[in-house]
Order: structure tokens, then C-alpha cells, then sequence
């Protein structure tokens, strides 16, 4: 919201005294064959990014009121922005499925480091799907893993003939992007860091182990199999993953592998499938679905796709904490310190409907921004609000799945929902005088 103002600087009179400036919740596609088919507005999109990352090199250095995480965001932004930016040249000079891997994951991790560049992970998907990898879906990387995947993105283009201009250059140094030493891969992590802790579930030691000697296979789509079941195997000793997903991708890799050379290793990660399958309640596995209608018939597509979803489930496990999270906690704390203080005056939630219902609407909050499945942990401030708020943990888990990477539709609308609530707890306060009742109406 702006307000606007004469030349001589007096307010304008009224509602045009103020003009909104939203952006849309959505873009138009663009062309068919993507950005890389149409050369000359690839090269205008590609400039409009430079400008956007000097813009963010601006404001990292002199925006006073940014926090640090805030301007580390800006700072890897800008590095991660000029990697995405060199490698569409040199994709669009020769194209290369592993240099559209690094660019999907760029172009991803660039999306949660800094929202206002969301489109480049639909940009670059709609790349892939031009190219023939509709299985082909960003996964975020990990801080530590960006020097390595941006110095592999600009060797892959340096190799097709672009190199990084002098600007380039520049950004990259602002941003402290060096060449590491060793240089390891993000596409291909070594097995122990794809391998979920074993499960403590005696019921299914004997399973784990199975899967354990079959992730130690000679065919790679068996052990990409076997890892993934193995992370629904040990949900027990795991949080906030989408295992749903784990388990639609083994079924997927398992079905193809299957089809094209039958194995004791296929027939039994099949099995094994069909029991944890069984133990979750039969979830729907919409990729298995669309798969049976109509099979891809690449194999090779397949283990490389459950490759890329064993990362992002690593990811997942890693990941810090975000700071729409972050803001989450701190409102359920202090709705339970309220409900410690009521509690202490001998108040119970039932004499409190605004807290109680408070505590309703922020536990379903917490359970829909929160990846479930029978068996899984949840994180402990939410596992506390759904006992305190009487909430089923497992209420409508399958249907309410947040999005991968982020929080689902739904916890922005609960939390809608919960503010009214939060600004009656101002009742008794200085605040309620001035903003309460108006807020509130």
C-alpha cells in the first residue's frame, strides 16, 4: 500500500489518496518449448534477472532494517540467480539433462531463498517438460551443497561455449561463491547420506534389515527402491516427511524395473511394498496411478527421479528451520503460556472458549503445515497443541498434506482464522482500548 502525493507534496484527497500494488498468484506459461526454444525472450528474461540481482546486492548493503538472516537470504540469492542465469546460456547452447538437473535445483532453491523469484522453478519445469523429463522436479539444496552445484552449473556452460561476463564475475565475488575442495556432486550423494536411521519398532526390525541387505544391490533403481522403502520402514524415528510420496516413487521405479528384467530383488522390494503400503491404510499413490494408465516406459527417467526424491527427503531432514515455522512456534507458545496462566487461576479451557478455540485453530494449523502419516513423529510443540486442543493427530492426514517444500493452502487460511482470536487475548490491555474493537469488527 502506497500513499500517494502531490507534486508540492500535499496528500490526495480520499480513495485516490492510495494505490495497492499486488502481484499475481499466478503467471501466464510461457511459450511452448519454453524459454530456451525463444532466444530472444530468453535473453530479455535473463537480463531483467541481472537487473534483479544487482537490485538485491543494493538493498543486502545498504537496507538497514534487514535481519541477518534476511540479508544472508539476499546474499545467496544472488549467487545461486547468476549460476541459473550462466547455465540457461549454456543449456540453450547445448542442451544436457544433467545441467537441466543443476538448473532445476537452482531454480528451486532460489524460490525458497527468495519467493519473489517463484517463477524460475516453473520456468525451468516447463523447460524439462519441453525436453522430454516431465519426471524432472527441483530439489532444494542444502547451504553447504550451493558452491558445489554452482561451480558444476558454470563448467557445464563453460563447456558449451558461454562464460561468465565481468558482472558475473562480480556478483559471484560479492556472493563468496569459491570452487570447493574436494569437489563432490549434489546430484549423486553417497548412500550413507541418502539412508534414513534404522527403525526401533520391534514389529519391524525383520523388515528393515531385509531392505537394508537390498540397498546394497548391483542396480541402482533396486537400491534407490529399497532406500525409500527403508524411510517408511524407520518412520518412527522420523518427522515432517512426505512419505506418501516415498512410497508413490518406489512403487513407480519397482513396477518399471519389474517390466523390463524380473529379479528375486524386484519380486521381494514388492512385497515388502504391498506390507508397508498396507500398514499405512492403502493411501492413494497418485504417480503409481497415472503411471499404470499410461507407462512411460523410461526406466532410466524413473531412477533418476527416485534418486532426486531420496535427496529431497534428505532435505527434508536437514533443512533449518524456516522462519514461516519459526513464527508458528512462537504463536502456539504463546497461546499455551496463556493457557499455563489460566490454568494457574484456576481457569479451565471450557470457562475460556476464545483460548480454547485458539488452541483448536492453531493445532490444525500445525497438523496441515505438517507431513503425516500413521506411524510418523510429529514435531513436539504440535504433537503438545493436538493432546492440549483434544485434536486426532492423524484427522484428515491424507487429504491434508501440505506442498512439498512449503506450508499448504490451508495454514494460511486457519491462520486467517486464528487472528481474530489473538487479538481478543488484547482484551485488559492498553492495546484493546485503541485497536481492539475495531480490529475485531
Amino acid at each position: 500500500m502506497v500513499r500517494l502525493r502531490t507534486p508540492d507534496g500535499r496528500s490526495l484527497p480520499g480513495p485516490a489518496s492510495t494505490l495497492r500494488v499486488q502481484a499475481p498468484d499466478t503467471f501466464a506459461p510461457d511459450p511452448p518449448g519454453g524459454l530456451c526454444a525463444h532466444p530472444a525472450l530468453l535473453r530479455g528474461v535473463l537480463d531483467t534477472l541481472a537487473a534483479r540481482l544487482d537490485a538485491m546486492m543494493d538493498r543486502a548493503e545498504q537496507d538497514e532494517t534487514l535481519s541477518v538472516e534476511a540479508q544472508s537470504d539476499l546474499i545467496r540469492a544472488v549467487g545461486l540467480g547468476q549460476a541459473l542465469l550462466t547455465g540457461l546460456e549454456g543449456y540453450t547452447a547445448a542442451p544436457d539433462r544433467t545441467l537441466l538437473e543443476r538448473l532445476s535445483d537452482l531454480a528451486q532453491t532460489l524460490t525458497l531463498v527468495c519467493p519473489d523469484e517463484a517463477r524460475w522453478a516453473s520456468r525451468v519445469a516447463a523447460i524439462a517438460g519441453a525436453a522430454g523429463h516431465a519426471w524432472l522436479e527441483g530439489v532444494p539444496l542444502l547451504p553447504d551443497e550451493d558452491a558445489p552445484m554452482i561451480t558444476l552449473t558454470l563448467d557445464a556452460a563453460q563447456a558449451a561455449g558461454i562464460r561468465v561476463s565481468e558482472r558475473g564475475e562480480a556478483r559471484l565475488t560479492w556472493a563468496g561463491v569459491r570452487r570447493p575442495a574436494p569437489l563432490r556432486d549434489p546430484l549423486t550423494p553417497l548412500r550413507a547420506a541418502l539412508t534414513p536411521p534404522a527403525t526401533l519398532d520391534p514389529g519391524r526390525h525383520g523388515m528393515g534389515q531385509a531392505l537394508q541387505r537390498l540397498a546394497l544391490g548391483e542396480r541402482e533403481g533396486e537400491r534407490n527402491a529399497a532406500l525409500l522403502l527403508l524411510f517408511v520402514c524407520g518412520r518412527d524415528r522420523l518427522e515432517d516427511l512426505p512419505l506418501t510420496v516415498a512410497l508413490d516413487r518406489a512403487l513407480v521405479l519397482l513396477r518399471a524395473l519389474h517390466a523390463q528384467e524380473p529379479t528375486p530383488a524386484t519380486a521381494r522390494l514388492l512385497e515388502l511394498h504391498a506390507a508397508l503400503h498396507a500398514e499405512l491404510g492403502r493411501p492413494d499413490l497418485p504417480l503409481a496411478q497415472r503411471e499404470r494408465r499410461q507407462a512411460s516406459g523410461d526406466l532410466g527417467g524413473q531412477v533418476l527421479a527416485a534418486r532426486r526424491t531420496l535427496r529431497a527427503l534428505r532435505f527434508g531432514r536437514l533443512r533449518p528451520v524456516t522462519p514461516e515455522t519459526q513464527e508458528h512456534l512462537n504463536v502456539l507458545w504463546d497461546a499455551l503460556n496463556d493457557l499455563d496462566e489460566d490454568l494457574s487461576r484456576g481457569v479451565t479451557p471450557d470457562r475460556d472458549p476464545d483460548l480454547r478455540a485458539r488452541l483448536l485453530l492453531l493445532s490444525l494449523q500445525g497438523l496441515t503445515s505438517t507431513a503425516r502419516v500413521p506411524g510418523l513423529r510429529l514435531p513436539p510443540m504440535v504433537q503438545l497443541a493436538a493432546q492440549v486442543s483434544g485434536v486426532d493427530p492423524l484427522w484428515a492426514w491424507e487429504r491434508t498434506q501440505p506442498e512439498r517444500f512449503t506450508s499448504g493452502p490451508l495454514h494460511g487460511h486457519l491462520g486467517r482464522a486464528a487472528l481474530p482470536l489473538e487479538l481478543l487475548a488484547l482484551r485488559g490491555t492498553p492495546f484493546w482500548d485503541t485497536w481492539g474493537p475495531r480490529s475485531v469488527a
